[in-house]
């Protein structure tokens, strides 16, 4: 039978809980060590001129530990969130009566990994693509390959104006130099994506080749440039000026 003041703090409990004077719940383990993740009830000291009181326990997840220098020396301090209202701490504080473990944070558990990679993969559509390859001499320096990706496939057209650049040394108009092939440089630099020689700079291309993927018969292929013979070409300034919209010299005016 319960004793005459359990049932009057059982009652002023019930009436007024802050009244009852807290006690340290000692089924619960000390913590040892605070880790981020874990449970805890924070036992705080409040003290009263001579007298000190226990305040009840601040119960939370601790959701930062971290060091902080205090007092020539580093201690650790940690946060712990209890809904809306979070709290700090220091560990070794004399404020503090005892730091209890409700809740350990949940382990590691490496069984719960995938055991095969074939978990993450994700099957992706099909999609054309050709890159092509161009093997530029730069005359005064090594020989380079330079490559872009181009997503869908090539058009009859385009592989009509990659023949012509191979064969730029052909036109009537080449001097040795870029300066009369504007648009042959901005096609180049089409698939360079940007900037790549100045007008001035002496370069040769020696070769393009492509390579793709159809994704409609799902094979990789290869792709030299064909001849201009083999397109039908017979005279490459006559398709230079079609296909690259060149415009001829302006006649002079009387």
């Amino acid at each position: 039978m319960a004793t005459k003041e359990e049932m009057l703090n059982a009652i002023l409990a019930k009436q007024a809980p802050e009244i009852v004077a807290p006690e340290i719940d000692e089924t619960l383990p000390d913590v040892t060590k605070v880790r981020r993740g874990d449970t805890v009830s924070v036992y705080t000291y409040n003290r009263d001129g001579l007298t000190t009181y226990l305040n009840k326990p601040f119960t939370g997840e601790i959701t930062r530990v971290y060091e902080e220098y205090v007092s020539g020396d580093y201690r650790t301090k940690f946060e712990v969130k209890d809904g809306a209202q979070t709290r700090q701490f220091m560990v070794g504080s004399q404020k503090i009566a005892a730091i209890k473990l409700v809740t350990g944070r949940p382990e590691f558990d490496e069984t719960k990994i995938p055991s095969s990679i074939d978990s993450f993969k994700k099957t992706a559509k099909k999609k054309s693509y050709y890159v092509v390859t161009f093997d530029i001499d730069q005359r005064d320096a090594d020989c380079i390959k330079v490559s872009s990706r181009q997503d869908g496939e090539l058009n009859v057209e385009e592989l009509i104006k990659l023949a012509i650049l191979e064969h730029y040394d052909d036109l009537s108009a080449y001097d040795g130099a870029w300066f009369n092939l504007g648009p042959l440089q901005d096609f180049l630099e089409f698939y360079l994506y940007g900037f790549f020689y100045e007008p001035c700079n002496r370069f040769k291309i020696d070769g393009i080749s492509i390579t793709g993927y159809d994704a409609k018969n799902d094979k990789f292929y290869n792709l030299p440039i064909p001849s201009l013979k083999d397109l039908g070409i017979t005279n490459i300034d006559d398709a230079y000026e079609h296909y690259f919209n060149v415009e001829g010299e302006d006649e002079d005016e009387d």
